[in-house]
Protein backbone atom coordinates (compact mmCIF):
# COMPACT_ATOMS: atom_id res chain seq x y z
CA UNK A 1 0.00 0.00 0.00
CA UNK A 2 1.60 4.28 -0.98
CA UNK A 3 -0.69 6.73 1.06
CA UNK A 4 -0.52 9.64 -0.73
CA UNK A 5 -1.91 13.08 1.16
CA UNK A 6 -2.20 16.33 -0.64
CA UNK A 7 -2.80 19.38 1.81
CA UNK A 8 -1.66 23.23 0.80
CA UNK A 9 0.66 22.32 -2.62
CA UNK A 10 2.55 19.60 -1.27
CA UNK A 11 2.08 15.62 -1.60
CA UNK A 12 3.14 13.72 1.33
CA UNK A 13 3.69 10.09 0.85
CA UNK A 14 4.76 8.89 4.68
CA UNK A 15 6.01 5.24 4.94
CA UNK A 16 3.58 2.46 5.33
CA UNK A 17 3.56 -0.26 7.60
CA UNK A 18 2.08 -3.43 8.87
CA UNK A 19 1.32 -5.12 11.98
CA UNK A 20 1.93 -8.82 12.63
CA UNK A 21 -2.00 -8.77 12.55
CA UNK A 22 -2.54 -7.26 9.51
CA UNK A 23 -3.53 -3.44 10.12
CA UNK A 24 -1.74 -0.48 8.27
CA UNK A 25 -0.19 2.17 9.94
CA UNK A 26 1.66 5.40 8.61
CA UNK A 27 5.49 6.78 10.04
CA UNK A 28 8.78 8.18 9.03
CA UNK A 29 10.40 9.02 7.19
CA UNK A 30 7.83 10.68 5.23
CA UNK A 31 8.43 12.41 1.37
CA UNK A 32 7.75 15.58 0.37
CA UNK A 33 6.75 16.89 -2.71
CA UNK A 34 5.95 20.42 -3.90
CA UNK A 35 2.31 19.39 -6.07
CA UNK A 36 4.17 21.38 -9.30
CA UNK A 37 6.40 18.85 -9.59
CA UNK A 38 4.90 15.62 -10.91
CA UNK A 39 7.71 13.40 -12.01
CA UNK A 40 9.32 13.76 -8.62
CA UNK A 41 5.66 12.49 -7.38
CA UNK A 42 5.68 9.49 -9.93
CA UNK A 43 9.51 8.21 -8.76
CA UNK A 44 8.34 8.70 -5.09
CA UNK A 45 5.44 6.51 -6.31
CA UNK A 46 7.24 3.90 -7.72
CA UNK A 47 9.92 3.50 -5.06
CA UNK A 48 7.42 3.19 -2.35
CA UNK A 49 5.93 0.07 -4.58
CA UNK A 50 9.53 -1.05 -4.97
CA UNK A 51 10.19 -0.61 -1.29
CA UNK A 52 6.65 -2.56 -0.22
CA UNK A 53 5.36 -2.21 3.04
CA UNK A 54 7.52 -3.65 6.08
CA UNK A 55 5.27 -5.81 9.21
CA UNK A 56 6.89 -5.13 12.41
CA UNK A 57 6.30 -6.33 15.77
CA UNK A 58 3.43 -5.61 17.86
CA UNK A 59 5.45 -3.14 19.81
CA UNK A 60 7.23 -1.65 17.48
CA UNK A 61 3.52 -1.11 15.47
CA UNK A 62 1.97 0.62 18.57
CA UNK A 63 5.09 2.71 18.62
CA UNK A 64 4.80 3.83 15.06
CA UNK A 65 3.07 7.24 15.03
CA UNK A 66 0.95 9.25 12.30
CA UNK A 67 1.78 12.53 14.41
CA UNK A 68 5.21 12.78 12.16
CA UNK A 69 2.76 13.25 9.50
CA UNK A 70 1.17 16.14 10.83
CA UNK A 71 4.11 17.50 12.18
CA UNK A 72 5.10 17.75 8.79
CA UNK A 73 1.63 19.22 6.83
CA UNK A 74 2.10 21.69 9.80
CA UNK A 75 -1.65 21.14 11.02
CA UNK A 76 -2.36 21.45 14.70
CA UNK A 77 -4.67 18.20 15.01
CA UNK A 78 -6.26 15.32 13.47
CA UNK A 79 -9.40 16.74 13.04
CA UNK A 80 -7.65 19.58 10.93
CA UNK A 81 -5.77 17.06 9.00
CA UNK A 82 -9.15 15.15 8.61
CA UNK A 83 -11.17 18.47 6.82
CA UNK A 84 -8.41 19.93 5.38
CA UNK A 85 -5.89 17.00 3.68
CA UNK A 86 -6.91 14.70 1.05
CA UNK A 87 -5.91 11.27 0.73
CA UNK A 88 -5.77 8.21 -1.53
CA UNK A 89 -4.22 4.66 -1.84
CA UNK A 90 -2.70 2.79 -3.94
CA UNK A 91 -3.19 -0.72 -3.32
CA UNK A 92 -1.31 -3.64 -5.52
CA UNK A 93 -3.19 -6.97 -5.49
CA UNK A 94 -1.67 -9.60 -7.53
CA UNK A 95 -0.52 -7.30 -9.60
CA UNK A 96 -3.15 -5.40 -10.11
CA UNK A 97 -2.96 -1.47 -9.10
CA UNK A 98 -5.92 0.45 -7.29
CA UNK A 99 -6.56 3.90 -6.35
CA UNK A 100 -8.29 4.51 -3.47
CA UNK A 101 -9.76 7.89 -2.88
CA UNK A 102 -11.18 8.45 0.33
CA UNK A 103 -13.91 10.73 1.29
CA UNK A 104 -15.24 12.31 4.71
CA UNK A 105 -16.91 9.41 7.22
CA UNK A 106 -20.32 9.92 8.63
CA UNK A 107 -19.08 11.36 12.44
CA UNK A 108 -15.57 12.37 11.78
CA UNK A 109 -12.75 11.24 9.97
CA UNK A 110 -12.42 9.41 6.76
CA UNK A 111 -13.11 6.53 4.96
CA UNK A 112 -12.39 4.89 1.22
CA UNK A 113 -14.53 6.24 -1.33
CA UNK A 114 -14.69 2.36 -3.03
CA UNK A 115 -17.29 3.45 -5.48
CA UNK A 116 -14.62 5.98 -7.37
CA UNK A 117 -11.75 3.57 -7.32
CA UNK A 118 -9.85 3.42 -10.27
CA UNK A 119 -7.91 0.56 -11.11
CA UNK A 120 -4.37 1.16 -12.82
CA UNK A 121 -2.28 -1.17 -15.70
CA UNK A 122 0.96 -2.13 -13.56
CA UNK A 123 3.00 -0.70 -16.62
CA UNK A 124 2.15 2.54 -16.17
CA UNK A 125 -0.06 2.61 -12.93
CA UNK A 126 2.20 5.84 -11.42
CA UNK A 127 1.45 8.19 -14.34
CA UNK A 128 -2.55 7.20 -14.32
CA UNK A 129 -2.66 7.65 -10.21
CA UNK A 130 -0.71 11.00 -10.80
CA UNK A 131 -3.61 11.51 -13.62
CA UNK A 132 -6.50 10.72 -11.42
CA UNK A 133 -4.67 12.77 -8.10
CA UNK A 134 -4.96 15.93 -10.35
CA UNK A 135 -7.88 15.33 -11.46
CA UNK A 136 -9.26 15.77 -7.75
CA UNK A 137 -7.48 17.85 -6.24
CA UNK A 138 -9.64 20.65 -4.33
CA UNK A 139 -12.65 18.64 -4.87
Amino acid sequence: MIAVYYYDGHFYLPTCVRSMTGMVGITDPITTIAADNRAALAEAIELKAIAGNATLSNADFRAASDTALLAAMRLPNRQAFYVKAQRWSIVEDDGVYTLIPFKPAVLRGVVEDTEHAVKLDAATFAEKAIEQIYGQIGR
